[in-house]
């Protein structure tokens, strides 16, 4: 996917880049802005949750599928909105997209919505009844996690490390979970920036394996910053 650089708007085309080809164009695919997406190695597929849909990216074949059913409950309107951030918890293969009010886990293996499964606690409390009730009450999702799942595109991503998902909610302590206990804890605080986006944090978190720490880009304006989850260096390298 790419936005215009004339204008920032949003089109359609899906491009790759190698260091030793440069860039290169595919088929097209889902437009728009404000996409979350996060990439599955294991299958080698990118997946995509617009603001109603969630569009799959084989990167092998060079095609787009849509799995079906995200405009029609029990998707709808449980799984609409914009400004989420998505990650790939690689152990349980689950997509992971979160931010503005909602919360959707995706199972990659059995192609369906596992989210009534990922009942958390810690972290704020959070609900979609705003959004569902009284027309859907069986879309109903109270859970822990609201302080991640209420802000506005969370930076967002997975700790091979520490086997767990970490967020930023845009200011303060980031938030763990520990996807066994499915139990949110708060980190440190000290130092914390604030989002310099309204829009919110999107992409520009992001866990840097080789070096076991969280990278935060949060202005062109100020320093990176970072983030250690938790004590250590990553893997060596070969």
């Amino acid at each position: 996917m790419a936005a215009r650089a004339r204008d920032g708007s949003g089109t359609n085309v899906t491009w790759t880049f190698a260091d030793a080809t440069g860039w290169t164009q595919h088929a097209p695919g889902v437009g728009g802005l404000m996409l979350a997406t996060a990439y599955h190695r294991a299958s080698r597929r990118i997946f995509v949750n617009a603001t109603e849909t969630l569009h799959i990216y084989d990167v092998d074949g060079d095609s787009w599928s849509q799995a079906p059913g995200f405009r029609y409950k029990p998707y709808w309107p449980r799984c609409t909105g914009s400004d989420r951030t998505a990650a790939i918890d690689p152990r349980r293969g689950l997509f992971w997209s979160v931010g503005s009010k909602m919360v959707l886990v995706w199972d990659i293996a059995s192609g369906k919505a596992v989210t009534d499964d990922w009942k958390t606690t810690g972290g704020g409390d959070y609900t979609n009844e705003a959004k569902v009730m009284p027309t859907y009450p069986a879309q109903l999702f109270e859970s822990g996690g609201g302080d991640i799942y209420d802000a506005s595109a969370p930076g967002f991503d997975y700790d091979s490390a520490s086997d767990e998902l970490v967020a930023w909610p845009n200011r303060g302590a980031p938030y763990a979970l520990d996807l066994d206990a499915k139990t949110w804890s708060a980190g440190s605080a000290t130092g914390a920036p604030e989002s310099k986006n309204s829009g919110g944090t999107y992409g520009r978190w992001r866990y840097a394996r080789e070096y076991n720490v969280f990278i935060l880009v949060n202005s062109v304006d100020e320093n990176v910053h970072f983030y250690k989850h938790t004590e250590g260096c990553g893997p060596a390298r070969p």
